[in-house]
């Protein structure tokens, strides 16, 4: 149950390791490369490691047409599709890249989850992004109109 008192399927405290770290939202995620990019290149454990081996830890990332940096290292990543077989991809590759303690996948209409982490997500939501959604699929109604016209050839 969320502070609101609405009953909340996302459970972040088993979703991420730290669930108050701000949260980059990916709506339409299809496979997820651009969260698994972005959670790849700047995990926390990646971070940690670069600065045993004396490296620079700092992953902050400017967009050329932003004037507001992101650090990475310190956001959780949610990834929203309607595709089952896409999310099932990306929450594979996330495994494999050891990526899921800031890395999440679900399967969700978009007002859905944006509802549950308006609702319940305990830190803020630092950036959505929104990508092409599923073409909508043009159904040919009138096929006896179509094959009228094939007879007049």
């Amino acid at each position: 149950i969320s502070e609101n008192g609405k009953s909340s399927r996302y459970d972040w405290s088993s979703r991420f390791r730290d669930p108050s770290r701000p949260l980059v939202l990916d709506v339409g995620c299809g496979m997820g490369v651009s969260l698994l990019g972005l959670a790849k290149n700047c995990a926390t454990d990646d971070t940690q490691d670069r600065k045993r081996a004396g490296e620079s830890g700092n992953s902050t990332c400017q967009s050329p047409s932003s004037d507001i940096p992101m650090n990475w290292s310190e956001c959780n990543f949610v990834g929203v599709d309607l595709s089952r077989l896409a999310i099932r991809y990306a929450r594979g590759v996330s495994e494999r890249w050891g990526l899921g303690h800031c890395l999440n996948f679900v399967v969700d209409p978009a007002e859905e989850c944006l509802a549950n982490i308006i609702d319940s997500y305990p830190g803020e939501v630092r950036l959505v992004m929104v990508q092409f959604p599923t073409p909508f699929r043009f159904q040919n109604v009138n096929d006896d109109d179509d094959e009228d016209e094939d007879e007049d050839d």
